[in-house]
């Protein structure tokens, strides 16, 4: 196969399944542990 259909074809797949709110899923996120929202907002600053 030639890698710029391959690379168009998984394009429109990755499109389509945000489009459709297949993509991101819970599975493929982070979440912040409860109770520490602030800390990490601190933390951001220090940062900036």
């Amino acid at each position: 196969a030639n890698v710029a259909e391959v690379e168009i074809e998984a394009f429109k797949a990755y499109i389509s399944e945000v489009k459709e709110g297949q993509f991101p899923a819970d599975e493929h996120v982070y979440h912040i542990l409860k109770g520490k929202e602030e800390e990490f907002a601190r933390m951001l600053e220090e940062f900036q």
